[in-house]
């Protein structure tokens, strides 16, 4: 009995085998979608950062000094051209102005008191040259008493915004000390920037670029390089660019942080892929899987990493099939099944 039931067991086991679904060992198949490899021209962006100010940035001050009267006007307000930003206390200056002017009236009636005796004869003609030389004289110191009180005042240059205030009322100043810094906003925003000297080879006037600010997430603002330096920062060994950035319709601040990708003019040759093949990478190799005959074969490429794309440099030939989805579960010489990707 125990060798019927043993038997009967061994029938029902090779049938077993026999009858295997032969699609459940198809399954062991990986499946893989793959993208085709083309040469294509790109142009790799020089990353830097720097800090946004105006066009024109200029510290204003006084042409004499003296005791600030007022100073009508707070850091980041935005005045038009024309208005009044400090003035000094006028008293003395004006009381200058009033005996340049005095000392002037005399000199005139010393010269016609002398040319009067000259024409009879009494006074000699060096008399008279000298009271014409005093008369100059004293015309002249007039009009730098009123070129003083002009500039006694300080009124905003163009339309733009006070960056900051160096001087409160009632502080005494000296001729030429910087009262406020004022930036024109009549003209571009500027971003400074620095780049390295293998970056500086790279960019012309009037590259453009892009900036990027923190106070506006997901915008990007166009800007072209309208100046490049021509000598290293003795400190830092970089080479500062400028960049004119237009804000549309956006409010721009001077001192915001600026992130900016320069676009160079002359694009590159390379084999541009998703950056999802990559298996494995580190510094500039990487791996990935190549498709032939329907066998994964890994491959060892040199990379550039390029904003959401990679660059192969070498490695690949232009025609061959990359595994772009499933690379991740594959090994060195698996069989796989190429199909289409989900979204086709």
């Amino acid at each position: 009995m125990k060798k019927t039931n043993a038997f009967i067991f061994l029938i029902l086991l090779l049938w077993g085998c026999h009858n295997t679904d032969p699609s459940k060992t198809e399954e062991k198949i990986q499946r893989v979608t793959i993208v085709a490899v083309s040469p294509q021209e790109f142009r790799q962006p020089i990353h830097t950062s720097g800090k946004l100010s105006s066009k024109t940035e200029v510290k204003l001050s006084f042409k004499t000094g003296g005791i600030i009267d007022q100073i009508p006007v707070n850091e980041g307000q935005s005045v038009k051209k024309g208005r009044l930003l400090a003035s000094l206390n006028l008293a003395e200056i004006e009381a200058k102005k009033q005996q340049a002017e005095q000392a002037f009236q005399k000199a005139v009636r010393d010269y016609q008191r002398v040319d009067n005796l000259y024409r009879d004869s009494v006074a000699t003609l060096e008399h008279l040259q000298d009271a014409r030389t005093a008369m100059e004289v004293a015309r002249t110191n007039v009009e730098i008493a009123q070129f003083n009180l002009k500039y006694s005042t300080i009124e905003a240059p163009a339309t733009g915004k006070i960056l900051l205030k160096l001087s409160e009322e009632n502080e005494i100043v000296s001729a030429g000390q910087p009262v406020m810094l004022f930036g024109s906003t009549e003209d571009d925003w500027i971003v400074k920037a620095n780049l390295t000297d293998r970056d500086i080879v790279r960019v012309n006037l009037g590259d453009p670029a892009r900036i990027f600010f923190d106070a506006y997430p997901g915008v990007d603002f166009p800007a072209r390089i309208t100046q490049v330096g021509k000598s290293a920062d003795p400190y830092t060994g970089t080479y500062e660019v400028e960049l004119a950035v237009h804000p549309g319709k956006y409010e721009l601040a001077s001192g915001f942080i600026a992130k900016a990708d320069i676009l160079p003019p002359h694009a590159d040759s390379c084999l541009l892929l998703p950056i999802d093949v990559l298996v494995e990478a580190e510094n500039h190799q990487g791996k990935l899987f190549v498709v032939k005959d329907s066998i994964a074969h890994l491959r060892t490429v040199t990379i550039r990493q390029v904003t959401g794309m990679i660059c192969i440099t070498s490695g690949l030939d232009p025609g061959e099939e990359v595994v772009l989805e499933g690379a991740n579960y594959l090994t060195d010489g698996e069989k796989v099944r190429i199909v289409k990707p989900a979204n086709e």
